[in-house]
């Protein structure tokens, strides 16, 4: 997939290879300096216009979590630990799954599966000095 950055350079250097619009214009259109649209330009001319796309399109970074780490975990939690938090249940892949996993990537990962993460539910608590209050204005 390709962003909406790298979509727009192609497209004005491509008018710039066309020689429709200067290198100047080009600059000014990207956001660029005219060094790097000439870096783009020369880039594009000596291996296609669409060379000058960002080197890391397509690739995984080298810290994801890999897919069946991902569908043990979601495993996991269906079947095993659904009635835990997120923060509890990444405490428990450490310390019973030997899954050292972040919990903020715990979250992400359940989140992203359609879990919502648990609340807890604070008890309405009425003290006799608060009825005392609720009596004398009602009054």
């Amino acid at each position: 997939m390709i962003s909406l950055k790298d979509e727009l350079h192609i497209i004005v250097i491509q008018q710039l290879l066309e020689g429709t619009i200067t290198r100047d214009d080009a600059a000014r259109i990207c956001g660029l300096s005219g060094r790097q649209v000439q870096r783009l330009y020369k880039k594009a001319k000596e291996h296609g216009i669409l060379s000058i796309r960002h080197g890391n399109i397509g690739r995984v970074t080298k810290h994801a979590i890999p897919q069946e780490t991902i569908e043990y975990i979601l495993y996991l939690y269906r079947t095993q630990y659904s009635e835990y938090s997120f923060a509890k249940f990444a405490a428990i892949l450490i310390e019973q799954e030997q899954l050292n996993i972040s919990s903020s990537s715990i979250y992400r990962i359940l989140h992203d599966a359609g879990f919502q993460p648990k609340t807890k539910q604070k008890s309405k608590l009425i003290s006799e000095d608060d009825e005392g209050a609720d009596a004398a204005l009602s009054q």
